[in-house]
């Protein structure tokens, strides 16, 4: 299960968690950038996930909601950085929700790298 360093302000919401990922990318551009490619980047614009973005979100859109590298610490630019952590309730859950975790966790990994990957292309094209 996960564990590490853990800071922002998903440690108000979710001190402990059972399984952590996290994945980061440094970007040669500045927050604001960064930020505004975050927000705009597009499923279609992210070339290895593309196909695994569009099924992750179709029970949310039938439903009609919307869900939508380490930097060197001396480098200019941003750090970008995702992190899931999931909290099960107790451990039959643990033991029921593993095995879908197994199979999920990898293709979420895929998924957050390329959207990293995408963004930083498009705030460093914008810098």
């Amino acid at each position: 299960m996960g564990g590490g360093q853990q800071d922002g302000r998903l440690d108000v919401w979710l001190t402990v968690s059972h399984w952590t990922t996290r994945h980061s990318r440094h970007i040669a551009a500045d927050p604001v950038r960064v930020a505004r490619a975050m927000r705009e980047v597009t499923p279609g614009e992210m070339r290895l996930a593309r196909p695994l973005v569009v099924l992750r979100t179709v029970p949310s859109r039938l439903g009609g909601k919307d869900r939508t590298q380490p930097a060197c610490p001396r480098a200019p630019g941003s750090l970008l950085h995702t992190e899931t952590r999931l909290f099960v309730t107790s451990e039959s859950a643990a033991r029921r929700f593993k095995p879908q975790w197994t199979l999920v966790e990898p293709f979420s990994g895929l998924i957050r790298r390329d959207r990293l990957e995408t963004v930083g292309r498009r705030a460093e094209r914008a810098a």
